[in-house]
């Protein structure tokens, strides 16, 4: 799902080792064009940064941030974003429990430090939310009553992708659509 994408370039993800011992690793890419039909060298990505914790972490995690600003600042990229977001997502997504990524998370207070201390801004929040569904009862009432005898919901299994980005970012995956429509 990271290697086999069309887009995936091999140099964009840096691995970082002491000797035989893995410490983390980055991953650099590219966002989609404004039509969504192409990808954007101008839109770099920093998709995704994992370093071992311990004595050194922050020291492997900023060299692994310089090289991943390298590697897209050599390839066009105007402007970085330091985690994926929505609308620069290439990779991993579904990895923190969404649909989509969900950027850089306030449980991983190292990488916010590091992204804020060299002059990234946030552009979006998101939050995550979770709810056990043992006991779940929908909450039935006149609107809604209303909006089901006006509306139906379709289902699409193996929906075709919307533009080249989706088709792209989605391969390997089942995808099913849902479309809510005027009966």
């Amino acid at each position: 799902l990271v290697f086999g994408k069309l887009h995936f370039d091999p140099e964009g993800l840096i691995l970082a080792f002491e000797g035989d011992r893995p410490l983390g690793f980055a991953h650099a890419s590219f966002g989609p064009d404004e039509s969504r039909q192409a990808l954007d060298a101008a839109q770099g990505v920093l998709c995704l940064l994992l370093v071992r914790p311990g004595d050194h972490e922050a020291e492997v995690a900023s060299e692994l941030i310089d090289r991943c600003e390298r590697y897209l600042g050599a390839r066009g990229a105007r402007v970085v974003f330091g985690g994926a977001v929505r609308r620069a997502s290439p990779f991993y997504l579904g990895l923190c429990g969404g649909s989509e990524p969900s950027g850089v998370l306030d449980s991983d207070p190292l990488a916010g430090s590091l992204y804020r201390s060299r002059g990234y801004d946030a552009v979006d929040r998101t939050f995550q939310f979770r709810c056990g569904l043992d006991g779940f009862r929908p909450a039935i009432d006149r609107v809604q009553m209303q909006l089901r005898r006006r509306m139906a919901v379709e289902e699409i299994v193996d929906a075709p992708p919307r533009s080249f980005w989706e088709a792209v970012t989605t391969a390997g995956f089942d995808l099913t659509r849902f479309e809510v429509m005027p009966r």
